[in-house]
């Protein structure tokens, strides 16, 4: 297990497991070639900013980080990476010992390289 932490605001993905983004106001599909170009515009120096973008579907403003991906994907200064622990998905009882341990609410990205 690797814990790490970064002053800039990083993208954490899902590699191969990525499926859709969702509107999380209608769940409407937005396009991927849309949302590379927020990714681009909300990328500086530091990091991301997660600027609030205004969705096509029901023009409802929104950050990337506040999009409903297929699978889980989000944005953060700092993480806990297991590479292959053979556990398989955290149940909601593990999950909720994490964000106890740590104080703070906790979102699990699954990544298949």
């Amino acid at each position: 297990m690797i814990a790490w932490a970064s002053d800039r605001l990083e993208f954490i993905h899902c590699g191969q497991n990525f499926g859709r983004i969702l509107c999380p106001s209608c769940g409407s599909e937005i396009d991927v070639q849309l949302w590379q170009e927020w990714m681009d515009q909300d990328y500086g120096e530091n990091g991301f900013t997660l600027a609030q973008h205004s969705v096509q579907c029901c023009d409802a403003q929104h950050t990337l980080h506040e999009l409903a991906y297929e699978w889980p994907q989000g944005f953060a200064r700092s993480g806990v990476r297991a590479t292959n622990p053979g556990v398989g998905k955290l149940s909601d009882e593990q999950l909720a010992r994490f964000e106890t341990i740590l104080g703070c609410p906790v979102r699990v990205i699954y990544e298949h390289a």
